[in-house]
């Protein structure tokens, strides 16, 4: 998931197909956030943030169910 999401490759170098695979990895958009922090201030659009905390709540939410479900 780290090679697919930009951490190491720029995701604009890459083919269209792994473009599209990497947008379903949170960690593309928390590596878009963090290093537009880092580069250019922390104005980056409250799009963005509020993108990855919706995806961080979805994904805290599934894996909730999921542990409840296992343990049942």
């Amino acid at each position: 998931m780290m090679f697919l999401s930009g951490t190491f490759f720029p995701l604009e170098k890459m083919p269209l197909v792994i473009k599209a695979v990497a947008s379903l990895f949170p960690l593309t958009y928390s590596t878009r956030l963090i290093r537009a922090t880092l580069l250019d201030g922390p104005d980056s659009g409250p799009l963005l943030y509020l993108l990855l905390a919706a995806m961080t709540a979805g994904l805290f939410w599934l894996c909730c169910r999921l542990i409840a479900r296992v343990e049942a």
